[in-house]
């Protein structure tokens, strides 16, 4: 376990850490384009990629200098008000729904794979004795579940099964849970984290809250859409 823990670190963890934020953006760009890439709409995608990029950077650079881990008792909740302040915009935007409604369903959850891979840091981190095992097995377990479930929904989805939007929906709402839970222990639980473990709590996980909430509106609009067409079909029967 251990070694294989070490490997992810060593070898799947940056790759990781460096790719996630850059999908944002694209996926982004993604269904802008095939939504039809209106100049309001290239005004938005700009105004996104930026506004990420930007966090992303200046939490890497916190992260490597040292300032998160020496106050994250204060720093533990900036990145959740960033995601909120977020994700507000993006949910109201009718750029961004075209954008959505233009993107396969399937796709980002299958992009919230990454969370398998927390979940191994998590484990890792109270093997290392960096964090109790109480907060620690708590957020790697449920990192785990969703990263693999992830993959699961994904498939679903592409398979366009019965069912799969309310299975998919289900998910999302356990990912959220998920997080709720561990910000919960973890204010009851102090720790402190190192380069770069601490990208988790500060930068990735608010993230992921982002992707949950957008997945959530996306397959929303798509069973609206579903039940309008069904709708309008069963009125040119009658």
């Amino acid at each position: 376990m251990i070694g294989v823990l070490q490997f992810y670190q060593t070898n799947i963890a940056p790759v990781v850490r460096f790719f996630i934020p850059l999908a944002g953006p694209l996926i982004l760009w993604i269904g802008l384009v095939r939504a039809g890439l209106s100049p309001k709409a290239r005004m938005i995608g700009l105004l996104v990629t930026g506004l990420l990029l930007v966090w992303w950077v200046a939490s890497d650079l916190l992260g490597r200098t040292g300032f998160y881990t020496q106050h994250w008792d204060v720093m533990r909740p900036v990145g959740w008000m960033i995601a909120i302040l977020c994700v507000i915009p993006l949910m109201r935007s009718a750029t961004v729904a075209a954008a959505l409604d233009a993107v396969p369903l399937w796709v980002l959850p299958i992009l919230q794979v990454y969370r398998g891979g927390g979940g191994l840091t998590w484990f890792g981190l109270v093997a290392a004795g960096r964090v109790s095992a109480s907060f620690g097995l708590v957020a790697g377990t449920g990192d785990t579940l969703v990263g693999i479930l992830a993959v699961a929904t994904g498939i679903y989805l592409y398979s366009g099964a019965r069912g799969a939007r309310v299975i998919a929906i289900a998910w999302n709402v356990f990912g959220l849970l998920d997080f709720a839970a561990a910000f919960i222990v973890g204010s009851f639980v102090p720790y402190s984290l190192p380069y770069p473990a601490v990208m988790i709590p500060a930068f990735f996980a608010p993230l992921s809250v982002d992707l949950h909430a957008l997945s959530l509106r996306q397959l929303i609009r798509a069973g609206k859409r579903e039940r309008g067409a069904q709708t309008l079909a069963n009125a040119k029967i009658a």
